[in-house]
């Protein structure tokens, strides 16, 4: 169910599908990094930014080196008017994967000019 939501949310298509997909796999993994991180990139897909950002803070919370998380939250944070905080999980996610960004937009993910540089 998780993997359905992700490649939804990927294609931003059927969101709502992909969320209540999202919310099916919460249910059988309660709490799960992975799947808050899913979860997390269906809101945001879907404009709800300051719940992607929620979701993308619990799975880090959980899992510090989630860099899709990292990315996720870095354009949640951006459209929340908070630029400064956007650019420093654009950083962290770089001490991760110096390609972190390419590595985003890879997955069909698109990337505010002012965080890719």
């Amino acid at each position: 169910l998780n993997n359905l939501c992700y490649q939804k949310a990927m294609a931003n298509v059927v969101l709502q599908l992909a969320l209540d997909q999202c919310e099916e796999s919460l249910r059988l993994e309660p709490g799960a990094a992975h799947v808050l991180d899913s979860r997390g990139t269906v809101y945001l897909q879907m404009g709800r930014y300051k719940d992607a950002k929620t979701d993308f803070d619990s799975a880090l919370a959980k899992s510090p080196q989630l860099e899709s998380s990292l990315m996720g939250r870095a354009i949640a944070k951006l459209h929340l008017g908070d630029a400064a905080g956007a650019r420093a999980d654009v950083a962290e996610a770089r001490k991760l994967d110096t390609n972190a960004v390419d590595h985003y937009r890879s997955q069909g993910f698109t990337v505010p000019a002012q965080l890719a540089t």
